[in-house]
């Protein structure tokens, strides 16, 4: 299974998965966003002076000059695809190609947790957010799951 697929599954299994291509709302887009600047951040962290160059990189950003394109799916795939591009890059530059794949696949088992088949499950997975200060709940889906959601 690729990784995308893998990622087509979790979403089909919360429901978020389109059957077209479509733009999702404001606050999908925002909490991408989001993930990727906190996953980013992370990155900083772990790499010497990281987060002083991320400050940099930021800093060298000139927003006034950072204009709105026209919708397109054309530039969206295009640009996550170089995201996957600049990412595997990095990967590779620092001799860690070989143990991607594994990570990956224990960060995606991670992310199936979230899937519960019973509320007792769930019960279970909240106590354990809770002991790390995390407030979360479980929601029902249609297809038979409870969804931890934070």
């Amino acid at each position: 299974m690729t990784n995308v697929t893998q990622v087509a599954t979790w979403l089909s299994i919360t429901e978020q998965l389109p059957t077209k291509p479509t733009f999702v709302k404001d606050e999908v887009v925002k909490l991408n966003f989001r993930l990727l600047l906190e996953e980013i951040t992370e990155l900083a962290q772990s790499l010497p002076n990281g987060v002083e160059l991320l400050k940099q990189v930021i800093g060298e950003i000139e927003w006034s000059k950072v204009i709105q394109k026209d919708s397109s799916f054309i530039g969206v795939m295009d640009a996550l695809c170089d995201i996957e591009v600049v990412k595997h890059n990095l990967t590779c530059r620092m001799g860690l190609a070989q143990y991607y794949q594994r990570n990956y696949d224990i960060v995606m088992t991670s992310n199936n947790t979230k899937f519960c088949n019973t509320m007792e499950q769930a019960k279970l997975s909240i106590a354990k957010y809770k002991e790390d200060g995390i407030k979360a709940y479980a929601e029902d889906n249609k297809n038979g799951k409870f969804i931890i959601r934070r």
